[in-house]
């Protein structure tokens, strides 16, 4: 249930920050349009900036939740799988 729950809000938020993006570079996007670009280069444009955010995401937040992960695993009690890298890795392709 928190994993549907986390995948809900990261979706969310993807397309809240990618909303943004494009909301923010309208003026440029126009442009590009008025002066021929066409809209599958429009579309890379935006999806281009998109996996750039993605690909920084997780080179920085994999081997964070790695480290957390076995910091968490000594704080608690509870016997806690400490860097199970097929989670890890799963939770990278599932973005």
């Amino acid at each position: 249930m928190f994993a549907a729950v986390a995948l809900a809000l990261a979706s969310i938020g993807l397309y809240a920050v990618m909303a943004q993006t494009v909301t923010r570079r309208r003026h440029e996007i126009g442009l590009r349009l008025a002066v021929g670009a066409g809209k599958s280069g429009i579309l890379r444009l935006v999806f281009a900036k998109g996996l750039r955010q993605l690909a920084i995401g997780l080179a920085i937040g994999l081997p964070a939740a790695f480290l957390l992960t076995r910091a968490v695993k000594g704080a608690l009690e509870l016997p806690v799988p400490g860097g199970n890298t097929a989670t890890l890795a799963g939770a990278g392709v599932t973005c």
